[in-house]
Parts: structure tokens; sequence; C-alpha cells
């Protein structure tokens, strides 16, 4: 009753701000050049064939789908009439999962109207429903209910600023919470916030965070390969605008001092590469590019010549850790909150994190417990570590060790919770 009840009042806030909503909906719209496929968004997505079991993934950008990789090739391996369908909230989203992920049918998620829902639901026909981390839509969320079907919340988070928002709406998260047959969270403490919020305990598993899993099994997947020139190599990843200049400045101090050393600028986009180049070219040192127009050239032939490397193509970072003597995550030296920290883990690269790191908060806590990551608190902290990590071999081969182990415990984690809880619940095994 409850469920019907919050399903109603929900549908009618959405009449009444039916007007604003469309306007939104067509400025979104126009902002993604028109990227969006109206006819999905409505919910006239792919039908599923009718004889098979068919699993709904929905998540909502690049890094969302990205963690779907090997739990849907863990299925395929282990009930191969499972149709795997993924939906996707952005472009680039829907990018990445067709580049990346091995499902079966890949479309936009309709948006949350009740009409919408109900026929992406009598088109996808799903046996169970699983969303990743938080992407809360009610109707997404009633329709399982109402239908019976399975709902999961996988690799699921809360940040204490969100948890805060929540409260505003504490009935209706808590309704949402509890539709969920299972809420596997990345950690202890999103635990502690889903409990906090009033999910069941009965509910949450602390799972670890299954990108952990994923990088895991792509490392394995990805051999070491020869690299011609020898010392050290700084490797600064998914960069921002004047992030740079800090990577730049430790660059031109260190230098002097170690005569072999490299450094490889990647920014997180392309759309700054111009001047980010030009800021490197403004250094005494000799750069290159490496970009689509000189493919060919392989990045070891570059630091053969060069002592900047500034990269801009497309996945290439993931393949460049296992070059790197220390790895500096983007976005944590502006008010961004940085990016992945697990996939220099996984290489086992000691990693130095700026202050501004609140979004990978559990995964830093948890490297520079174990000894495998530091956080720096300004550039000049940043130059004393690095100093200090140059100048120490062991230092650096304990670090990467405590890299190893960690990517390794966490891992087997997942696999072992998703195995245990996930797969058990969706297959009745």
């Amino acid at each position: 009753m409850k469920t019907y009840l919050a399903s109603i009042t929900y549908t009618l806030l959405q009449i009444i701000t039916l007007p604003f909503i469309l306007l939104l909906l067509v400025v979104v719209h126009l902002k993604r050049r028109r990227q969006d496929n109206w006819y999905e968004r409505l919910g006239f997505v792919t039908p599923s064939p009718s004889n098979k079991n068919v699993i709904w993934f929905h998540a909502v950008s690049a890094g969302e789908v990205l963690s779907l990789q090997e739990i849907i090739a863990s299925i395929k391996r282990e009930q191969p009439d499972s149709w795997c369908y993924v939906t996707v909230g952005t472009p680039i989203g829907l990018a990445m999962a067709k580049k990346n992920i091995p499902a079966d049918s890949i479309s936009y998620l309709p948006y949350d109207f009740l009409p919408c829902m109900l026929v992406a639901y009598t088109r996808i026909r799903p046996q169970a429903v699983i969303v990743i981390e938080s992407e809360l839509w009610p109707h997404l969320f009633f329709l399982a209910t109402w239908r019976s079907i399975p709902l999961f919340l996988l690799n699921a988070r809360i940040s204490k600023r969100s948890e805060k928002r929540m409260q505003i709406l504490a009935p209706l998260v808590r309704l949402l919470f509890n539709s969920c047959q299972a809420i596997l969270t990345q950690s202890d403490a999103d635990s502690a916030h889903f409990l906090a919020l009033g999910a069941s305990p009965l509910k949450v598993h602390t799972l670890g965070n299954i990108k952990a899993f994923n990088v895991s099994q792509k490392r394995k997947q990805l051999p070491n390969q020869a690299l011609a020139p020898n010392g050290y190599i700084l490797l600064a990843g998914s960069i921002h605008p004047t992030e740079e200049k800090v990577f730049l400045e430790l660059f031109c101090q260190l230098k002097p001092d170690f005569k072999s050393l490299k450094l490889i600028l990647v920014p997180r986009h392309f759309h700054w590469q111009n001047t980010l180049i030009a800021h490197a070219r403004a250094t005494t040192y000799e750069v290159a590019e490496w970009t689509s127009h000189n493919a060919h050239q392989t990045i070891g032939e570059l630091l053969s010549t060069a002592d900047i490397v500034i990269v801009c193509r497309f996945g290439e970072l993931f393949k460049l850790y296992q070059y790197a003597t220390v790895f500096f995550l983007g976005g944590t030296f502006v008010q961004v909150g940085g990016h992945n920290l697990l996939e220099s883990a996984a290489w086992g690269i000691p990693s130095l994190v700026g202050p501004y790191h609140a979004n990978c908060l559990s995964t830093l806590t948890a490297l520079e417990h174990e000894g495998a990551a530091k956080a720096v608190n300004n550039p000049e902290d940043l130059l004393k570590k690095t100093k200090n990590l140059l100048e120490s071999p062991t230092q650096i081969n304990a670090m990467r060790a405590a890299n190893n182990n960690w990517i390794k415990k966490e891992a087997h984690r997942v696999e072992n919770t998703m195995r245990s809880v996930l797969f058990k619940l969706l297959f009745r095994q």
C-alpha cells in the first residue's frame, strides 16, 4: 500500500511540474547535441527475446558502466542462457557500454514517468533488475516491486553529503531501499549510511568495490610490455586544467637531481590539450605529444627522445601504469575530488593523492592503511614525498607489494560476496 501511495504522489508531482520537466529535458537534449534517443527515452527500447532469462542492469555513465564488465562476463560464463540488458543515462555511458560491455542489448534508460517505465518493463521483460551505485528512480523501483521482480543495488554507495540530502525525503528513500532484495555496498561506511537512512539490516551487505574486482581481472588480461628507457617515470593521470602547473613545476624541481626522470601527463578531457601542450613547452625540456596523428609510435619511442610526454588518446591510461615509478591522481589538486585510484593499485604503483580526494576517500583510506598510497597537503608536500620515494627504492618496492596485496584481497572479497549473496539470490542456487 505504501508503495502505491508513494507512486501516486510522485506521479502527481510530475504532472504538476510537467512544463518545467519538459523544458529541462529539452535543454539537456540540446546540450548533449541531440545524442539522446527520444524513442528509447520514452520507453520504446529494443525488446528482449521471450525465451530468455533477462537480467536488466542500469548504470548511469562511464565509470558505473565499466564496473559491469566482469559481473556480466561471470554471468555469461555461469548462465550462458541469460540475456543481459544494459541501460545507461548518458551518451558517454552508451558509447562506453557498446565498446566494453559484453551485453546482449544496450539502450538509454527511459524517463522515470510511469507510462515510459511501463512500456520499458513490457519490452525488456526482466526476471531481475540490478542498479549500480545509487541511481534511485522511483518508478523503476516501484514497478519491480509491483511485478514481484527481484531488485538489487550493486556497488552501492552514499556520501555524507548525499545522506544529508536524502534525510529530507527519508520516508521515500526508506521505501526505495526496502524494495530491494539486497543492497551490496562498497564499504562498511556505506553500509552504515544505508542503515541510518532506514534500510533493513537483513538486506545490507558490504561487498567491497566491484571496480577492484574488474581492474584486477583486466590487469591479468594485459601482460607487462617491455619499455626501452631506464630510470624513473612520473605519471599524472586524469588531470584537469591548472593541475598541469603543479606537476610541471614538480618535474622541473626534481629533474636536476634525477637526470633520467621522465614525466607523462594524461588529461581527463582533451578540449584543453593545446593549453596543456603550451605550458609543457614553456619549460626548458623536450616535449612530445602522443595523439591519433602519431598513433604508430610507441610510448617507449617517445620517452626515449623526450623528457615530457603528453598523451591525448582515449583508452591508453590503463596501459601506462605499468611504466610508472610513481602515480599522481588527477582531480585532487583542483576541487574535483579525484578519480579512479584502483587502476594504479592493480598495477602495484605507489600513488600520491592531492588534498581534494572526496570522490575516492574510501579507497585512499584503505590504501593508506596498507602503506600503498599517500595523501599530500600541497605542492610543497608533494615535492617532499615524491623526492623521498625516488631516493628510496626499498620504500617503492614496499608500496608496490602493499598495492598488490590489497587489490588481490579486495578482489577476492568482492568475488566471494558476489557469489554467496548476489548470485545465490539471482539464480536461486
